[in-house]
């Protein structure tokens, strides 16, 4: 194969808080250092990011242009001076005029824009829906984390032919704990006795109302806890109630003991282009309760408790069947990790590096 040199917008580094990008492109470019060390990276941001990332080349800066406009103006002159042969946009925009014979691939993560406007900032919204469809149509491949996403592109922007269904992976780190441990961080992080875990930035596409509604009706029947996990938003502000813990942004050393330590996760989006919390509590042997949606059908199976996310006395319903019942948790338990197993990061990241190559290819 011949060397190459791959160009990665690498904003989403600027933010370790960015939730699923930050972990979809630290676990993809990590296997793309480790097993495909013969080719050169490059990594482009507005601005310094964190980590330390041996083996890539750092361009940051652009004085304080903010993102968008950065992508759109210094961008490509960096890639043009470094003579990259592909670059990748995994946080869903390319910039719109790449000097040849630069090809491009795009990764589209989800159409909340477009779907579920009302439930991010209008400006964000309007700047997404803005770049986001012509970067498709630049694009020379696409990537999705789903078939949902997908079949939505396709309506929306287009780009069908091209287009390849990559789901997300599960770190390695994602597995049972030892009882010890998941004793030490549940003191650490204020949790005595048995708790349902929700995870999501707190914002309204992440439906937490419905989950603290819900929550609210089982609490005099469950004799446990709600722990949320995640940085706040735009919109939603948590509200203190009993029962009901607000643990914040949590490290990554932390969530895999939360997850094992729950009895079960909730997880009732409205919307997601994937569901990646659905996946991590099911390698850590947690049975998962999660909104009735087509992408989580897609990524969890049959090996889920389904719910109307709009519905939070059908949620509390579904959350006290499960809770009382051991034997169907176990089962769960036993099947969500079979199914979890199917998806680790190496599988993604090779499929994601080959569709690199194809682009590159294809340019030449």
């Amino acid at each position: 194969m011949p060397r190459l040199r791959i160009g990665i917008d690498a904003r989403i580094l600027c933010n370790r808080r960015c939730g699923g990008q930050y972990t979809y492109l630290t676990n993809v470019v990590q296997w793309f250092l480790r097993c495909r060390p013969q080719h050169e990276y490059f990594f482009y941001a507005h601005r310094p990011f964190d980590g330390e990332w041996a083996g890539v080349r750092a361009r940051t800066g652009g004085g304080r242009l903010p993102g968008t406009l950065w992508v759109q103006t210094v961008l490509p002159v960096l890639a043009h001076l470094d003579r990259i042969d592909v670059l990748w946009g995994p946080g869903q925009v390319l910039p719109l005029v790449l000097p040849a014979p630069i090809a491009s691939v795009v990764t589209v993560h989800d159409l909340t824009f477009l779907r579920y406007a009302a439930t991010m900032p209008r400006m964000l919204a309007g700047t997404l829906r803005a770049f986001v469809p012509p970067s498709v149509s630049r694009a020379d491949r696409v990537i999705t984390d789903s078939e949902a996403v997908r079949r939505e592109l396709e309506v929306f922007a287009g780009g069908a032919a091209k287009t390849t269904v990559i789901g997300l992976g599960v770190s390695e780190r994602f597995a049972p704990i030892k009882p010890e441990r998941i004793a030490e961080a549940a003191r650490r992080h204020g949790l005595a006795g048995p708790y349902v875990l929700a995870v999501g930035t707190l914002e309204p596409r992440k439906n937490l109302s419905a989950a603290v509604a819900a929550y609210a009706r089982l609490a005099d029947r469950w004799k446990g806890r709600l722990a949320v996990a995640g940085v706040r938003g735009w919109r939603w502000s948590p509200r203190e109630m009993p029962g009901v813990t607000w643990l914040g942004f949590v490290p990554e050393e932390d969530l895999p003991v939360l997850y094992a330590g729950a009895e079960a996760l909730l997880f009732s989006s409205l919307y997601e282009g994937f569901g990646l919390p659905i996946l991590e509590a099911m390698s850590c042997g947690t049975p998962v309760v999660c909104s009735d949606i087509p992408v989580f059908r897609e990524v969890a199976g049959d090996d889920a408790v389904y719910v109307p996310p709009r519905d939070p006395e059908a949620i509390a319903e579904a959350l006290a069947g499960l809770l009382g019942d051991a034997a169907r948790r176990g089962e769960l338990s036993r099947r969500g990790r079979v199914r979890a197993q199917g998806n680790r990061w190496a599988g993604a990241a090779e499929r994601t590096f080959d569709v690199l190559c194809e682009a590159a290819h294809s340019a030449r």
